[in-house]
């Protein structure tokens, strides 16, 4: 904790579990950060992810500074100066915090200034989106006809119900929306449906892919050798210990499988079935262990039952790319007339704070994303897993690239639904060039639940490090 309080010089990440005195170092490192440092409370912009917290953070830090202000009178003008500037200062939600950035500079982008005073409640903006998909497809289809077909015959049983076809539009669409930078997601997204090598693949995929068959291995071998265990006895008590051998081999060679996934040797994947295609055979007497045998027929099954060749895998992909093509180009549109109709309305909705404050920052050359870095000399974040790329650009824009504090953990990330990328914060974790401070005690739990989430999440996220 006292290294976080301290640490200066460099972005930092801080990954504190729950109970780990999280609150209490971002109060005591914005105390020493205006006590020790000089630094002002208007020269430290602290982004949290719900105005409760926000509320919460500046009560805290107007506590801890009157309770100084009586400990330390000879500090009185610093304090009370600093006590003044507490309810203005830019602690606050990142969604706040780029509002007050569009309506500060919205005239760089030449937005109507009407526009931040009139935010969409959700029912309207649902009644916009509604008006702005039907007629997008109306469009479409008085204007291509043919392509309108083509996506009616491939994603719609009932002609008359249009439903899979929106849901499609409108989920592309919100993808396509959380993406700070449209025209490089287009191009990753087509890119993906004409590559024909695995190791062309993005990392998330192929990681993916691995893990996919990691975990439904690890799956088989914890079968595989609780069935050796049980049934070693059995095979060796009747005279037929031999039996036994075509499950050995299948244990070296699941383990074998198991080691080029850990090297990432995509080699694994022509080998899967003819490693586990091996003639098992049970016990007479085993009756007992038929669940068993069961469960371990189940977990081959499961691992080579989807198993194609990488080139008709590859083949299939391509033969979607019209349709992705298709969806993305209504989708696109959908967008446009959606924002025509906000605009008309002179109108955001809550998606919008963060799109158009990236746009102003990044807009000129960065010219407010430069005022930004000038004015805040220190830029924390809290809960940080439940970032997305927009707000990550953001926070990025407006440091100097060496004063950023992060805090989050994992483990809590919940707005995923939202376009939160926990892998932000898992990747910023193995990052060479950040001070990675992990909080490793917990002080509110008992000793069980701490144990029992130690052993959990070390399977689950394959963190080395647990708590005390």
């Amino acid at each position: 904790q006292e290294e976080a309080v301290l640490a200066l010089g460099q972005n930092v990440i801080v990954s504190a579990s729950a109970g780990a005195g999280k609150t209490s170092v971002l109060i005591q490192r914005l105390m020493k950060r205006i006590l020790q440092d000089g630094l002002s409370v208007k020269e430290i912009c602290a982004l949290t992810f719900t105005e409760a917290a926000a509320g919460d953070m500046k009560i805290k830090l107007l506590e801890s500074l009157n309770e100084r202000l009586l400990e330390d009178p000879s500090s009185k003008e610093i304090l009370e100066r600093e006590i003044s500037l507490v309810e203005t200062a830019a602690i606050t939600t990142i969604h706040s915090f780029c509002l007050s950035v569009i309506q500060d500079y919205g005239y760089i982008l030449n937005i109507d200034p009407a526009r931040a005073d009139n935010i969409l409640d959700p029912a309207l903006a649902e009644i916009y989106k509604q008006k702005a998909l039907n007629q997008t497809l109306q469009d479409f289809s008085r204007e291509k006809p043919e392509d309108m077909m083509t996506l009616l015959n491939h994603l719609l049983l009932n002609p008359g119900y249009l439903e899979p076809l929106k849901d499609s539009i409108l989920k592309t669409a919100g993808y396509l929306n959380s993406k700070p930078h449209l025209e490089n997601t287009l191009t990753e997204i087509i890119a993906l449906y004409t590559v024909d090598d695995f190791n062309l693949l993005p990392h998330e995929i192929k990681e993916a892919f691995f893990n996919h068959y990691k975990l439904n291995l690890q799956i088989l071998k914890d079968n595989l050798d609780h069935y050796i265990d049980e049934s070693v006895f059995i095979f060796e008590s009747e005279g037929k210990p031999e039996l036994l051998s075509p499950y050995n081999k299948l244990q070296d060679n699941v383990y074998q499988l198991l080691k080029m996934i850990e090297n990432k040797d995509i080699t694994f994947y022509q080998n899967l079935i003819p490693y586990l295609d091996i003639k098992l055979k049970s016990a007479p007497k085993a009756k007992h262990l038929a669940n068993d045998m069961k469960a371990l027929t189940q977990s081959i099954n499961a691992c080579i039952k989807d198993a194609l060749p990488l080139d008709e895998i590859f083949e299939t992909i391509k033969d979607q790319k019209e349709l992705i093509d298709l969806i993305l180009e209504l989708s696109l549109l959908y967008l446009e007339n959606y924002d025509a109709l906000k605009e008309s309305q002179s109108a955001f909705d809550f998606d919008d704070f963060e799109k158009y404050g990236l746009r102003i920052l990044e807009a000129q050359d960065g010219v407010t994303a430069k005022i930004m870095q000038k004015r805040y000399k220190e830029i924390m974040v809290d809960e940080f897993q439940d970032t997305n790329d927009y707000q990550d650009s953001i926070i990025k824009l407006i440091s100097t690239g060496d004063n950023i504090f992060r805090v989050g953990d994992v483990k809590q990330s919940i707005y995923q639904f939202r376009g939160a990328k926990p892998e932000l914060m898992m990747n910023y974790l193995k990052a060479s060039d950040i001070h990675k401070i992990p909080f490793l005690v917990n002080y509110r739990s008992s000793h069980n639940i701490v144990h029992y989430n130690n052993d959990l999440y070390t399977e689950l996220m394959s963190y080395p490090e647990g708590f005390h």
